[in-house]
């Protein structure tokens, strides 16, 4: 798994890269068990 930090402004950036870097609830929890999993959380 790769980690990458993105930082966006959500009052500057456009609803169209807000929508590219976005993620659901279950996608976040997956990410987090495979986080945790690995020791990394």
């Amino acid at each position: 798994m790769e980690i990458v930090l993105v930082g966006l402004n959500h009052r500057t950036a456009p609803v169209e890269v807000r929508e590219r870097v976005s993620f659901t609830a279950e996608q976040a929890r997956r990410a987090s068990e495979e986080l945790r999993s690995k020791g990394i959380l």
